[in-house]
């Protein structure tokens, strides 16, 4: 079965300039994630995964049309979390990342979805890392940037969407990222192009913030895409 012709995707973006206010972490988190805020070694890490999560089960609320503690998560294939709540009608997927000052959620309507958001800086071994996890002509591409700085950036650009496109196929970090070669995807204005026995993929960069680089994966022939600004919403 291929994908479906056309999918809804809306990425939510939540700027951690201060933790808020809004969250009795208690009445909203599931015993696990307060455990799992607890065991963090920094105090701001885990004060950042608590308002993360929240932030999570409080937009996922809205499509549920339940209330935040009521949202019920499980592990599906290779640890990505997907909903146990039954009452999920119509049904949706959704995926979560967050790094430093950002967090994104992409939900879809209609197949799974992968999204990542990554904060720009240098690398300790950016040559085995460039060997390990790019094609030949994604290094190719990368290496004729003139500055370091540049190089950077499209490494990274590059890197979000592969970390997209397999949290969207689910296969885990095990799968070889060298084998998939994204470079199309940045020379098609529309985003959609085959990708091995797929017909056809979305495969976005966004843009969140300076130094921040983010993108979001879905298999679809065509994708109505919004984005909204948490708590401006």
């Amino acid at each position: 079965m291929g994908p479906p012709m056309s999918c809804e995707v809306h990425l939510w973006k939540y700027e951690l300039k201060q933790f808020p206010t809004k969250f009795s972490f208690p009445k909203v988190l599931s015993q696990d994630e307060l455990a799992r805020s607890q065991r963090f070694i920094s105090r701001e890490d885990g004060k950042r995964f608590a308002w993360v999560h929240a932030f999570q089960r409080d937009v996922l609320s809205r499509y549920l049309h339940l209330p935040s503690n009521e949202i019920q998560f499980a592990m599906g294939r290779n640890k990505k979390p997907i909903l146990k709540t039954r009452a999920a009608k119509p049904a949706i997927h959704f995926n979560l990342s967050y790094r430093n000052k950002y967090a994104l959620l992409a939900i879809s309507s209609k197949t799974s979805v992968g999204v990542d958001i990554e904060e720009v800086g240098s690398l300790p071994d950016f040559a085995a890392f460039l060997s390990d996890y790019f094609s030949t002509e994604e290094q190719q591409k990368i290496l004729e940037k003139e500055t370091k700085e540049e190089q950077l950036s499209l490494l990274f650009t590059l890197w979000t969407m592969k970390e997209a496109l397999v949290k969207s196929l689910t296969i885990g970090v095990k799968g070889s990222f060298a084998t998939y070669n994204l470079c199309p995807f940045l020379q098609q204005s529309s985003g959609v192009l085959s990708l091995g026995k797929q017909r056809a993929w979305n495969i976005s960069p966004v843009s969140i913030a300076e130094s921040y680089k983010a993108a979001f994966a879905v298999a679809a022939n065509q994708v109505h895409f919004k984005m909204f600004e948490y708590g401006k919403d």
